[in-house]
């Protein structure tokens, strides 16, 4: 039987996929978790596994610098990357590094991990002391090759293989003898065509010259005030949108002035620009932003705030309430309103989504399908803003509940009884109280549970309290004696019994790792 880690910094990832498959009837075990590089690198040494399947975007040591430090250590694990669609740098990157495959995080399927780990398994396997063979994956992976040749000299983007990065736009902008400025583009959810930049560039007298890498694009735009600028961001959205079905992210840089340094200011300009690109433009609602303006103190992330919100958004789904789904929506929203790395922000955006996919799972449907919905991952990369997400994963959620609602077994009365309880646990529950809400009888109504759900009244409001326990005690400082009182426990000592009862750990000894509960 093969071994594997999870490494990745947000806990309902690594949730989700501990629960994605029955992984020792697939032929593989989980041997540990690590919430980021250094974690890993110290799992790795200690356990030897047979594959590592790591996040690229965490605090501290990431993907990358983690596939680095494994294959210089000599390390023949195999190596699977989770990735966001449109994290198509990282990825190349990744492989270039050693990475052996692939897998989107927010589309993942069982079958899918399996087959990645295959290949990734078969690689080492049969060569386990040779560099890794990625001349495959590496040309799956880049941009659509340029012409060559004489057609090259014809075209105006001044782009090709050997054009990726600032060089590509500082060659094509070299000529310009006027002011301009750089607008930086990012195309969300789609690589930038080259022909419709020389669609753009034949439409839009602002602008100079164009350049693309394949992914992103720079156009050179004559020195005009903002609403010129804006206009010339408005029409390439729209191309991008017509032609591409996709949305576009801009920054403009401070201006370029011709002269014999006009290389030098160029680069500088180019490197300004795609910093206010990755930095500032994916915030809320702003979709333009120009890099003169000044950015502000970046605020701190709270992490505490948005696992909170990811936890209220699991229970909300569990309990099927459209409302407080839709609130718990806008609470990770809210905890995301602030500059931040664009792909970092799109990670935390899709681990935020797990929970429709766990649920999906329980109830034997494929979230990604949902008819008359976008998928999931459409809500995440077709967004142009935090707000535009937001609004996307609420359309989505809306009828995604309906369709859990008829998928789901349960009697109405039961379900709008669990609803009841996930909503506050720590209301002080009865039997009869329940049945009130039920509109039975009390002896009714506690038979009727018992059939439906398989456990008693008293012992769902229970196991529904030490699951939200173990919750706080994995993403909050609250004391154990303040995380009984928020559950409805007015003795801690008790609340203590029952947790050790129910997980086999003291609420302290589950927090420090220790104990049979560590890894519910």
């Amino acid at each position: 039987m093969k071994t594997f880690i999870i490494v990745d910094d947000e806990l309902l990832v690594r949730v989700g996929l501990r629960s994605l498959a029955d992984w020792e009837d697939s032929g593989y075990r989980i041997a540990g978790e690590a919430a980021d590089g250094n974690e890993a690198l110290e799992l790795v040494r200690r356990l030897n596994p047979d594959l590592v399947l790591t996040d690229l975007v965490m605090p501290g040591m990431g993907g990358l610098e983690l596939i680095e430090r494994l294959r210089e250590s000599g390390s023949c694990a195999g190596i699977v990357v989770l990735s966001c669609h449109n994290d198509f740098d990282n990825v190349r990157e990744a492989m270039r590094k050693g990475a052996d495959d692939y897998v989107f995080k927010l589309t993942l399927k069982k079958a899918e991990l399996l087959e990645a780990f295959g290949r990734a398994a078969s690689k080492r396997l049969w060569a386990p002391q040779a560099a890794p063979d990625i001349g495959a994956e590496l040309q799956a992976l880049s941009p659509p090759a340029y012409p060559t040749g004489s057609q090259a000299a014809s075209r105006p983007t001044g782009a090709g293989p050997e054009g990726a990065g600032p060089a590509a736009p500082v060659r094509a902008f070299a000529s310009i003898g006027k002011p301009f400025r750089v607008l930086a583009l990012s195309f969300v959810g789609a690589e930038a065509s080259e022909d419709l930049l020389r669609e753009l560039g034949r439409h839009d007298d602002s602008v100079l010259a164009v350049a693309t890498d394949g992914r992103h694009a720079w156009l050179a735009l004559a020195n005009g005030g903002r609403p010129s600028q804006e206009a010339s961001f408005a029409l390439a959205g729209e191309y991008a949108r017509r032609y591409l079905g996709c949305g576009l992210l801009g920054a403009v840089s401070s201006l370029v002035l011709p002269g014999a340094a006009e290389p030098d200011t160029a680069s500088a300009r180019i490197v300004q620009a795609d910093e206010a690109l990755r930095l500032r433009c994916y915030g809320p609602g702003q979709v333009l932003t120009h890099a003169e303006d000044p950015a502000g103190a970046l605020p701190e992330f709270h992490s505490e705030a948005y696992a909170a919100a990811c936890m209220d958004l699991s229970r909300a789904i569990e309990a099927s309430d459209p409302d407080r789904t839709r609130r718990a929506v806008e609470s990770v929203a809210d905890s995301l309103r602030l500059p931040m790395d664009e792909s970092r922000l799109r990670s935390l955006l899709t681990d935020a989504l797990v929970p429709f996919k766990l649920r999906a799972r329980a109830l034997g449907f494929d979230a990604d399908v949902v008819e008359g919905a976008e998928t999931l991952s459409d809500a995440v990369i077709l967004s142009l803003s935090v707000d535009d997400a937001a609004q996307r994963v609420g359309r989505y959620a809306e009828t995604f509940l309906r369709l859990a609602a008829g998928k789901s077994r349960l009697r109405r009365e039961i379900a709008e009884v669990r609803r009841w309880v996930l909503a506050d646990l720590a209301r002080q529950y009865t039997v009869e109280a329940a049945a009130g809400i039920a509109g039975m009888s009390p002896s009714h109504f506690a038979h009727l549970f018992k059939e439906e759900t398989g456990s008693s009244f008293i012992d769902f409001v229970n196991r529904s309290r030490m699951e939200r326990a173990k919750e706080l005690l994995l993403t909050s400082s609250l004391m154990v004696k303040e995380i009984a009182d928020r559950l409805g426990f007015e003795n801690p000592n008790y609340f203590c019994s029952l947790f050790k009862r129910s997980f086999g750990a003291t609420p302290n000894e589950f927090r420090e790792g220790r104990g049979g509960a560590a890894f519910p």
